[in-house]
This record gives structure tokens, C-alpha cells and sequence, in this order.
């Protein structure tokens, strides 16, 4: 029978793989036993402090082994669990921890400078050292209480995970996920990919992000191992670390594939296991997949497509790339995907449109941004229940395969993460002698360029001091590569920045 609700992945996983490895960083192995064991006492701890159905828990640590326990046991209490980004800065996680409002924060040595911001708020502190002035070390919750928690008690349709992305305005907005929504695209996910019981997945993306969090249920609904690595360990030492934890399966994407490429063209594939490699979260060019395919014999690849919102849309198989060059797959099993024009009507094959997606896997919404969430969630174009506008353009051919085609809206992804310009240039216009700011994304090289004028009257201050200005309150994937100093920045008729225009100026040498 299969679970109705997300901690029943685990205990299945526990039933029939007690013994194998589940989950491993730098510092800690856990076998599926001693994961379910220890979510029982974590579980039965936060319980007894009073955390009910419905109560968050707020998880900001470096990418470690436990994430997961900490969210398998807010799960197994009919909790909502948000994993945020351990380069998140003070401003910014305020304002989601004014939205979230949680019960709990899990923390650990690299983010103990962001303790201040919970004020009231318990901390379970992740994790060996110093005992911590407060809150309480998980260590010691999971030595001295009993393997013993409340059965859930809620319902499949219950919100258990929150993933923030960045808004049409810049916010930060939490895509809400149910107990169903997760376990529906676990399982499509598994009948295109085939995971297996021997693999050992190798996820250096960041916890925070929907691709690698998911790994982690992905391999609990096969019995597979899963390797936590950090973005050092995906640097020069890549190739080492896959070859010493044995991976068979590297999700990934574009950069991370681009940096194994150059690594295997200078030492080769060596004594490398992998057997498949995933890509979504930005497009993966033709030539980088059949690069990888020639340096990597007999490994499969997989061009994904999907957003937080409903995880994932389509899967292209290893079989089907010669034949669709530059395609995202097919809907995965009950999804249904529709390619839109601007009024709603259905597009036939080879037009391009926005796509529309239907199925169990499209989220609840936006965490308490009801206006947000209708922009985005709206009634099926024939009134077949409710459906997710993804923002992207696509075509689709007669046999259903899709094409990306590009963003609708500004959103930028960059290295896996969604942001907004707006989130820059507010910072970059509060800073000394600033005026105004208009960002620009150079996508096929992954450059960030900010353009900036000066205040009135005021020199223009220098490059590398705004640069490291915005380092310092910027997650390291939002600060810009470049500045460009101009005399004006392009507006549209109606007094907004221009930023069709803006873009133009990079050809035009940065000037309007």
C-alpha cells in the first residue's frame, strides 16, 4: 500500500531497507533504521513542546544529513517544514520568517550569526560543539529521548513543505506543497528515471532547492543511498568525491555539468560509477549533453523540465534524444500539459505559447499570498478543475514532446536559483551615490550586469566597492559580475524601466 503522507515514505523504506545506508555527508552516515529511529525521538521531543498539525519549522543549516531528519519528523507531526538557503542574509530571512511565523528553527555553526532573527523562537542546534548559550543541542535530544512519536494524524492534502522562490515583485513567496503533491511526483518522477536500490545519488545542490530536497525522497521510495556534498565539493575535487562515495546517479545543472566536463577533459572519467545524470532547474545546450555523452559512455541523460510549483512537468529519455534534440520530454504520467496563447485558447502543435499544467503535483499555492497565488493558479481553460501557468513559453509537437522557448516575465535563473531583478536593484540603489539600478543576465554565459546611475553632483563610487558592498548583503548567486556606470537609465512611455532596452545596451557598449 503506499503512504498517504510524507514520513510513510520512510517507514516504508525502514520496513523493507532497515539496514542499508539512506543518507551520508562529510561528518555522519545514517541507515534508513537509525533515520526513522532517530525522527521517532526527534518527533516525540518537539510533540511534547507542544508542536501540532499545522505548526512550522523553520531548517537553515549547511547541506547536511539532518535536513532530513528534521523534516521527516515536522512531516510525521502533520508539520510544515521551509528548508531556506544557508547564504541567506538577515533582511531577506526576516521577511520570510514574518510570513512563516514558526514554532521551531534547526541551525547549525554556519548560520549561528542568524540566530538573533528568531528572537522567541526555540533553536534545535545541529551539529557537535560548544554547548549554545540557548536553545538546546539535537545531539542531546536524540540521546536521551524515547524512539516513541504521535501517529499522524493528518491528511494527504495537508501542506507539509514550504520552498521559497522570489515573486513577480521581488518577495520572497513560499510554494506550498501537500503530503499528495510530493508523493504523486515522487512516483511519476521514479517511473521515468528508475532509481535503484544499489544506487548511491550524489546531490550537491542546495537542500533549499526543490531538485536536491527531492533526492532524498526519491531514493527513500527505492531503498537508494544518497551522498549530501556541499558547492565546494562540486569544484575542482568533483570528479575525486564521485569516484570515493561511489555515486551512479548526479542530479545537475548546466554549471555543475560544465565543470564536470572540464574536469573529465583533463583527467578523464577514471574509475567513475555513474549510470545516469539528471538536469533541470536552467536549459542544458545540445552540445553539453552530447559532450557529456562522449566523455561518459554508456551513461544516460536526462533533460528535465519543471518549477517549484509543481516539481517537475517532463522527462526526456536517454532513447528519445537523438531523435528530439534540444527537448524537455513528455508530461510525465497524469499530467496533462497545454500550450496557451494570451486568451486562453489551446494552441495546436508547433505554436508557441505559455504552458499550462494539470495534475496532483500542482502545489496549494503561495503561502499566505492569496493575490499572488491567483495569478498563478487558475481554473482549467475547460473548466476541468484548477491548473498551474508556469510563466514559460513553450511549443509542443504532435507527439507531445515539449521545447522550451523562453521566460515570459524578467525572472532570472541563475546556478539553479530564481530571483528577481527587483531584489538587486533595491539593494544596489540603497547604497552610497547610487541613484537608480536596472540588472541584465548575459543568460549564455551566466553573467549578471548591474547598471546604475549617480546621484546628482556625486563621482560615481568604484566598481570593486559596489561590488563588495553587494556581496555583503546579497546571497553569493545574486551579486552582479559587472558595472556599468551610465548616464540614464531606458524607461518605457509609461515611465518604467525599460528593459528590453537595457539588455540592448550590453551590444551597444553600456550606452542608452
Amino acid at each position: 500500500m503506499s503512504p498517504h503522507h510524507l514520513c510513510g515514505l520512510l517507514e516504508e523504506a525502514e520496513r523493507h531497507h532497515g539496514d542499508r545506508l539512506f543518507l551520508s555527508d562529510d561528518r555522519a552516515s545514517l541507515t534508513y533504521a537509525q533515520l526513522a529511529t532517530s525522527t521517532r525521538r526527534l518527533g516525540g521531543w518537539l510533540s511534547r513542546q507542544g508542536f501540532r498539525r499545522g505548526d512550522r519549522a523553520v531548517i537553515l543549516t549547511r547541506n547536511r544529513a539532518e535536513v532530513a531528519l528534521a523534516a521527516f519528523a515536522t512531516a510525521r507531526l502533520g508539520g510544515i517544514f521551509a528548508v531556506l538557503h544557508g547564504a541567506i542574509r538577515e533582511p531577506g530571512l526576516r521577511r520570510i520568517l514574518e510570513q512563516v511565523t514558526p514554532t521551531v528553527a534547526f541551525l547549525d555553526e554556519s548560520t549561528a550569526h542568524l540566530a538573533p532573527a528568531f528572537a522567541d523562537v526555540p533553536i534545535v542546534w545541529v551539529g557537535e560543539g560548544a554547548e549554545p548559550a540557548s536553545g538546546v543541542r539535537l545531539s542531546r535530544i536524540l540521546d536521551s529521548e524515547p524512539a516513541e512519536c504521535p501517529p499522524f494524524s493528518g491528511v494527504d492534502v495537508d501542506p507539509v513543505c514550504l520552498i521559497y522562490t522570489s515573486g513577480s515583485t521581488g518577495a520572497p513567496r513560499g510554494v506550498t506543497l501537500s503530503h499528495d503533491n510530493i508523493l504523486f511526483v515522487v512516483a511519476a518522477i521514479q517511473e521515468r528515471l528508475q532509481y535503484r536500490a544499489e544506487d548511491v545519488v550524489g546531490v550537491f545542490l542546495p537542500l533549499s532547492f526543490d531538485y536536491g530536497l527531492y533526492q532524498v525522497f526519491l531514493a527513500a521510495q527505492v531503498g537508494a543511498g544518497v551522498f549530501v556534498g556541499s558547492a565546494e565539493l562540486a569544484g575542482p575535487a568533483l570528479v575525486t568525491t564521485l569516484e570515493r562515495q561511489r555515486v551512479t546517479v548526479l542530479p545537475g545543472v548546466p554549471t555543475l555539468f560544465a565543470a564536470l566536463l572540464k574536469l573529465l577533459g583533463r583527467s578523464g572519467a577514471g574509475a567513475l560509477r555513474l549510470r545516469a545524470l539528471t538536469n533541470t532547474g536552467a536549459h542544458l545546450p545540445a552540445s553539453h549533453v552530447e559532450q557529456l555523452r562522449r566523455q561518459l559512455p554508456g551513461v544516460s541523460v536526462f533533460p528535465m523540465y519543471g518549477l517549484t510549483e509543481c516539481k517537475r512537468v517532463s522527462i526526456l529519455l536517454p532513447e528519445e534524444l537523438e531523435a528530439h534534440p534540444g527537448s524537455v520530454g513528455r508530461a510525465l504520467p497524469g499530467t496533462e500539459a497545454m500550450i496557451l496563447d494570451e486568451q486562453g485558447h489551446v494552441l495546436p502543435p508547433g505554436e508557441v505559447g505559455e504552458l499550462v499544467i494539470q495534475g496532483r503535483h500542482v502545489a496549494l499555492g503561495y503561502w499566505r499570498a492569496p493575490e499572488e497565488t491567483a495569478l498563478r493558479y487558475r481554473v482549467h481553460p475547460r473548466g476541468l478543475g484548477r491548473v498551474l501557468f508556469s510563466g514559460d513559453l513553450f511549443r509542443m509537437d504532435r507527439e507531445g514532446f515539449l521545447q522550451f522557448v523562453g521566460r515570459r516575465d524578467f525572472l532570472l535563473k541563475r546556478r539553479g536559483f530564481r530571483m528577481h531583478p527587483l531584489e538587486i536593484e533595491e539593494v544596489a540603489c540603497g547604497l552610497p551615490g547610487v541613484a537608480e539600478a536596472g540588472v541584465v543576465q548575459e543568460a549564455q554565459v551566466d553573467r549578471l550586469h548591474l547598471f546604475v546611475t549617480s546621484l546628482p553632483g556625486a563621482p560615481p563610487p568604484r566598481e570593486a566597492g559596489l561590488l563588495d558592498a553587494l556581496a555583503s548583503r546579497l546571497e553569493p548567486y545574486k551579486v552582479p559580475d559587472q558595472v556599468h556606470w551610465v548616464p540614464e537609465l531606458p524607461r518605457t512611455a509609461n515611465g518604467k524601466l525599460d528593459r528590453a532596452a537595457l539588455a540592448s545596451l550590453l551590444t551597444a557598449g553600456g550606452q542608452p
